[in-house]
């Protein structure tokens, strides 16, 4: 159940909503809410939680002046890139969207003025540009609010936008060609065609791309949509002028309809691909193998499903099957908005507990005291369990010195657990810190490194600064162990 006001998720037997107090008797169950959990479960994603339309948009209408615009405007570069901070972990309310919508919708419809009092030719590219981008690059606009690390700038948005735009669609066009039976599925083959053709363009343009720059999931909603942005207009543009040549009074009907879609479709669909295309390849060597990877296809899935029911014949009464298609849409960018900054909240809470611990020294009290609890909890887990774990992963010499030490474990002395877990972390964390290894090999190794502790350090961002001690540690406490001879324990 989840309160109807703020749409926090209740807990059981609460009289109370416990974010925003509202009586539980009149919190009955949120229809949207549970609609957004359904869709959101079954891609496996985060739930929205605490998430207000009225939160969201409250910055809209708020004065604001053309310095802080232009402040706005110009964060992303080098040097007008902010400091990653805890400010950053939370929704933002975007504004400045919105007063480029009104600029937009003021210049086309001078545009419209003019070509319906005077019927000049020369009018008509304006109405086709200005009509096809006015909503859908406000609408890019909102996703590059919504990227609060704002490291990445407006140029670098706008590029991706037009080379997003131009390679997708010429993707889109050689996959047709390519793959022809793919036409026998009629409109909708396009959901197949189009959002393979973005995703593409997406990864192919992230390869100019720092990837220690531009790291967060929020930079591949936001670099998704600008190719989602370019792919909507330029069609949006090419509908628009195909229809123009036979009738100029059906080419504005064109123009607006697509306009007030277009935060519905391409732009959210290519977002969504984006950034889980961003969180998934971190754990990936390739491009290929982050575009096959099971966890991105069963979220990609989404976009390619609701462009294909999209261009079906079926349709819903005041254009129903748009809303409800945007609905699922924005659900998952919502969603995905939030793992972003959870990512981001994560990322800073480390940083700052890692700085804290580094502070108190190489071998701090609280590596110790976690390692007692590591003797207590072991035993009472089950010590056999957590052998047989590592021995699965086959990592040659840690399972070698977890053996050594499962051997030498004796339920009467707890201390002898040490062995098991710090031998197993020292020699990961050495193999991070000695090593001559690309990023996708940290990357692995640190993952096994965290899978090893996170049953006994369940706190992500304690572990994860240990863990950045124990590679300090051993960088400056000797050599790698070598296989068969066991580090004498931290103690």
């Amino acid at each position: 159940m989840h309160c109807v006001k703020c749409g926090t998720h209740l807990n059981d037997g609460a009289r109370f909503c416990q974010n925003c107090g509202l009586a539980v008797k009149s919190a009955q169950i949120n229809p949207q809410q549970y609609a957004a959990d359904l869709i959101t479960g079954k891609l496996g994603l985060d739930k929205i939680e605490r998430f207000s339309l009225s939160e969201f948009f409250k910055e809209v209408f708020k004065k604001r002046t053309a310095e802080d615009i232009e402040h706005h405007l110009s964060a992303g570069f080098i040097k007008t890139t902010p400091v990653l901070d805890a400010s950053m972990a939370i929704m933002p309310s975007p504004w400045l969207f919105f007063r480029l919508f009104i600029f937009s919708f003021v210049s086309y419809y001078i545009f419209f003025f003019a070509w319906s009092t005077f019927k000049n030719i020369y009018t008509i590219p304006g109405l086709i540009i200005l009509g096809s981008f006015a909503i859908p690059f406000s609408v890019l606009i909102l996703f590059f609010e919504l990227n609060t690390p704002r490291n990445i700038s407006l140029a670098k948005t706008v590029q991706f936008l037009i080379m997003g735009g131009a390679v997708s669609m010429l993707l889109s066009l050689l996959l047709y060609d390519i793959v022809p039976f793919l036409g026998a599925l009629g409109p909708p083959s396009a959901g197949i065609v189009e959002e393979i053709g973005k995703v593409i363009t997406l990864a192919i343009l992230s390869k100019s791309l720092d990837k220690n720059r531009y790291p967060y999931i929020l930079n591949g909603l936001l670099l998704g949509a600008a190719v989602g942005t370019g792919c909507a207009a330029f069609e949006s543009a090419g509908y628009a002028l195909r229809v123009g040549l036979v009738n100029a009074d059906s080419m504005m009907d064109i123009i607006e309809i697509r306009g007030l879609l277009s935060p519905f479709g391409h732009i959210i669909w290519t977002a969504i691909a984006g950034a889980i295309f961003w969180k998934q390849r971190k754990f990936h060597n390739s491009t290929i193998d982050t575009l096959t990877d099971k966890a991105f296809l069963s979220v990609f899935i989404a976009p390619v499903l609701l462009h294909m029911v999209w261009d079906t014949s079926f349709e819903l009464p005041l254009m129903g099957k748009f809303i409800l298609l945007g609905f699922i849409g924005w659900v998952i960018v919502i969603s995905l908005t939030q793992t972003g900054l959870n990512e981001i909240r994560q990322i800073v809470k480390e940083r700052d507990l890692a700085a804290q611990l580094k502070q108190a020294g190489n071998n701090p009290p609280s590596i110790k005291y976690n390692f007692r609890r590591i003797s207590e909890i072991a035993i009472n887990k089950g010590i056999e369990k957590y052998s047989e774990l590592n021995a699965k992963q086959g990592h040659g010499a840690i399972c070698k010195y977890v053996n050594q030490a499962y051997q030498r474990f004796d339920e009467k002395k707890p201390g002898n657990i040490h062995f098991i877990t710090l031998i197993a972390s020292l020699d990961t964390a050495a193999t991070l810190a000695l090593s001559n290894l690309d990023n996708y090999q940290k990357s692995a190794l640190y993952q096994r490194l965290n899978k090893y502790l996170s049953p006994f350090i369940p706190d992500a961002a304690q572990r994860s600064a240990e863990i950045n001690l124990l590679s300090e540690y051993v960088a400056s406490h000797g050599a790698k162990p070598s296989q068969g001879q066991a580090p004498n324990p931290v103690r």
